[in-house]
């Protein structure tokens, strides 16, 4: 993948902030899939974890449940009012979103910061949230863990918009049926 900077003409739904028209820019593995449905199925949250600093540190993130996307739209409202996105709400979507998604960040010294899912039942919490990370961690690795967060929510995007087609998870059906069949 390049290191230039492209600049998309993006445009944003007014209802959701999230991006219309734009080309996923995420690689999904089958075990990425796997982990996915297997997730979906079971009625837990989705995980992930990204390394950074070349494998000496890793962030890791949960999926929202429905009620924690409901208590990021009224978080917002509260902040900006029932408006459209603009730059600053998509912003501190996006931030409230790492706060609300973020669970932890190891070292490879085993030193671990844990953020369980608390009680985030509106913008106080959230902010609190934010600030707990704030106070515990370098900016560099916030501004690293943002960026893998950004990672995180567009291959969530993309395994669910893709969640209708059934070339998009062929390999994991035929993962499962070489399973069965052992």
């Amino acid at each position: 993948m390049s290191d230039e900077v492209q600049d998309l003409n993006v445009q944003l739904c007014e209802k959701c902030g999230w991006t219309v028209g734009v080309p996923y820019q995420a690689e999904i593995t089958t075990n990425d899939k796997l982990e996915f449905v297997s997730a979906m199925l079971s009625g837990r949250r989705w995980s992930k974890t990204f390394p950074l600093f070349g494998g000496k540190m890793s962030v890791r993130f949960e999926s929202r449940k429905a009620k924690d996307s409901d208590i990021l739209t009224n978080a917002m409202n509260e902040k900006f009012g029932p408006t459209p996105f603009n730059e600053d709400k998509i912003r501190a979507f996006y931030e409230y979103g790492f706060g609300m998604c973020l669970r932890e960040i190891r070292r490879s010294n085993g030193n671990t910061t844990e953020f369980p899912n608390l009680d985030l039942v509106n913008l106080d919490g959230i902010r609190s949230r934010l600030d707990a990370i704030s106070s515990q961690e370098d900016e560099a690795v916030i501004m690293a863990a943002k960026a893998a967060f950004s990672m995180f929510e567009n291959m969530y995007q993309l395994l669910t918009a893709r969640a209708t087609d059934p070339n998009f998870y062929e390999d994991v059906l035929k993962s499962e049926d070489s399973s069965t069949s052992t």
